[in-house]
């Protein structure tokens, strides 16, 4: 099958990637997150842990949501990096959000995703759910 990727906007500032809800799309969108902050002279450590981010932000939406596509749009503005990934269902308040128990396979993602990222927020627009990151410059 061939990769139905879709980048909608691209420029010197940002760009806009929605895939299916599926998990063989993750590679392309830490590809495609990888690539932006590469070009936008990101380190390796601010690539590292947005790639992080953004990887488990879309596993939640595709393991976790009745989305049929997940979105990503990042920007890079005076110094910082905003990260929004659209269409996350039923997310917890984020202070309630803790390390899950050693022994559970999964429940880890927002909780490492605040670990990594500077300040995490969720937003509602248009019967959307928005996860919207920020990570300083080192």
């Amino acid at each position: 099958m061939r990769n139905r990727s879709q980048v909608g906007h691209v420029d010197n500032a940002g760009f806009v990637v929605r895939v299916p809800t599926q998990e063989s799309e993750l590679r392309s969108i830490r590809a495609q997150v990888r690539a932006f902050v590469s070009t936008h002279d990101g380190s390796d450590d601010v690539a590292d842990d947005i790639e992080l981010a953004v990887s488990e932000l879309a596993t939640n939406v595709m393991q976790h949501s009745a989305a049929d596509a997940v979105t990503v749009a990042m920007e890079r503005l005076d110094g910082r990096w905003l990260v929004d990934v659209y269409d996350a269902d039923e997310i917890p308040p984020l202070d309630e959000v803790s390390a899950p128990p050693t022994d559970s396979i999964t429940g880890r993602g927002l909780f490492i995703v605040q670990a990594v990222m500077d300040d995490v927020s969720i937003l509602h627009v248009d019967e959307r759910t928005i996860i919207r990151c920020i990570k300083h410059d080192a």
